[in-house]
């Protein structure tokens, strides 16, 4: 656990930003919006977080985070996210847009329905 405290610690500050982000379901162009950052820069950001963290993908990041959820301050194994008060006064999670991690709620067309 150590270990991966101080890989966790050899994250920049944006890094750390879209970690919770993608911690919250947040897509690269979500995290783009919320960060005010172009998507080429997630790209780098969401890449480079990997390498440091030693994982192949995001799935693998959130097993490592669950396995180490004392590793994170705030972080909150039971609800699987970050408590309030990690989030920054740039992007508090109530300013995020309505959208933000919903990509997935689309709901299916009505049957019967002429389109």
């Amino acid at each position: 656990m150590a270990d991966f405290r101080n890989r966790l610690a050899a994250l920049s500050r944006r890094e750390r930003d879209v970690v919770q982000l993608l911690l919250r379901g947040g897509s690269n162009k979500e995290i783009a919006a919320a960060l005010g950052i172009g998507l080429p820069t997630v790209t780098k950001h969401r890449s480079s977080l990997l390498r440091k963290l030693q994982v192949r993908n995001v799935f693998e990041l959130i097993s490592v985070m669950a396995r180490n959820d004392s590793a994170e301050p705030g972080y909150d194994s039971q609800r699987r996210s970050f408590a309030p008060q990690l989030a920054t006064a740039r992007w508090p999670p109530d300013g995020l847009p309505r959208s933000f991690g919903a990509s997935s709620s689309r709901k299916p067309p009505s049957a019967g329905a002429d389109n």
